[in-house]
């Protein structure tokens, strides 16, 4: 499983806390997105240009009423719907906001797919994954997405196991000799090569819990959610914002 580190983050944070943006001024303008360096100009690319500036004005319109799109957002990862398996929510992330759109709409040579999903992957593609911004959107949304997402967070409830999964989780690690080498080393071997579960076991091994029940209370049925409440991490920390995606989690729980 290769990691999109820069850009995987944001839904993810998501369903486990709402998250986004610049800088490191607090204020509170409610920005989402970062659009100062457009991809495209006039002459590199007309129509990826056109198609970018309709973007870039869509995302300003949204910005007006940001409350609207973090609960259209939610809606497309049905937080509240039937399923509430781990799996269901990383799949609706990957059929919405997968950003292989974003990386061939990047690409002057790459294929344009369908303009809704270039856009969606582009807005999403333009949210700063940065501690401070992190920080900064969970004061200005956390309480919204925790008024839509409450039902998920009640005691029972598997989504709250697997936050207390990734909080317990970090926790151990955290505690491993030499960790921050540990998981930049993994981070390389997943941005190589392709993974899956059999295979990231024994990389992951050294990361993990000593006690198995220090790991979270759910049983998660496919591999593929049991590695990403490591994996998960490793994006993270990759990025810098481990520390303070790990307290708004906990905050969801305590």
């Amino acid at each position: 499983m290769k990691i999109s580190g820069k850009y995987f983050f944001t839904f993810w944070i998501l369903i486990f806390g709402f998250i986004i943006y610049p800088s490191c001024v607090y204020s509170q303008d409610k920005h989402l997105f970062e659009l100062d360096n457009p991809d495209y100009t006039k002459e590199s690319n007309p129509e990826r240009y056109e198609w970018e500036q309709e973007f870039i004005a869509f995302a300003k319109e949204t910005e007006k009423k940001p409350e609207n799109y973090i609960r259209h957002i939610l809606k497309l990862m049905e937080i509240n719907g039937e399923s509430h398996e781990l799996i269901t929510y990383r799949g609706n992330y990957l059929w919405h906001f997968y950003t292989y759109y974003y990386d061939q709409f990047k690409d002057p040579e790459g294929y344009l797919y369908e303009k809704p999903e270039i856009k969606k992957a582009y807005l999403h593609c333009h949210i700063s994954r940065s501690s401070e911004n992190i920080t900064r959107l969970w004061s200005l949304f956390g309480p919204l997405f925790t008024e839509i997402a409450s039902p998920c967070l009640q005691e029972g409830r598997p989504e709250r196991g697997y936050i207390q999964t990734l909080v317990n989780n970090w926790d151990c690690m955290k505690d491993t000799k030499n960790y921050g080498k540990k998981l930049d080393e993994l981070y390389f071997k997943l941005n190589q090569n392709y993974y899956y579960g059999d295979e990231l076991w024994p990389m992951l091994k050294p990361l993990m819990c000593k006690s198995n029940s220090k790991n979270g209370s759910v049983n998660f049925s496919y591999d593929s959610d049991r590695t990403w409440v490591y994996t998960f991490w490793v994006r993270r920390y990759h990025e810098g914002n481990a520390d303070a995606v790990y307290t708004i989690l906990k905050s969801l729980i305590d």
